[in-house]
């Protein structure tokens, strides 16, 4: 997999137009599949790259989960979550995760050892205010 270049804050992983030709040349001469993954702006980095655009089958964005599916997703996305019920994951979506599957993952670690801490297997309220109050109550505010 290649970390194609993102837009972004100073400091953000950049792949210069040689090293995208030599991953070109090696999918080319090797029918080797590789996988670009990037945020924001990939797609315009990609794209002014001819050789690579060409190569480019499918781009597939990954956008936020509806409210709607959010509990059924997220009760196949980790067992702590088998027996919550759709309130107490609403709240974490809409305090928390907003739909993003990076948010879940965070918020599903933090939980997952806060459950294990205390014996359980499945989340309820008292867990999730716990990790709430870790992550000072929200992702934006636990990343200041």
């Amino acid at each position: 997999m290649v970390r194609a270049p993102e837009a972004g804050p100073p400091g953000a992983r950049i792949i210069a137009t040689p090293q995208l030709q030599l991953a070109r040349h090696v999918v080319t001469d090797t029918r080797f599949g590789l996988l670009y993954v990037g945020g924001h702006g990939c797609w315009e980095v990609l794209s002014r790259e001819p050789m690579l655009a060409s190569r480019i089958w499918r781009r597939l964005a990954i956008t936020p989960l509806q409210r709607d599916i959010v509990p059924e997703a997220i009760r196949d996305y980790h067992p702590i979550y088998q027996a919550a019920d759709d309130e107490l994951l609403h709240n974490i979506d809409d305090r928390f995760a907003h739909g993003i599957w990076r948010n879940w993952a965070s918020f599903s670690s933090t939980a997952h050892l806060l459950a294990q801490r205390t014996g359980r297997s499945v989340i309820d309220e008292e867990i999730v205010t716990n990790a709430f109050a870790l992550y000072g109550g929200g992702p934006d505010i636990a990343r200041r």
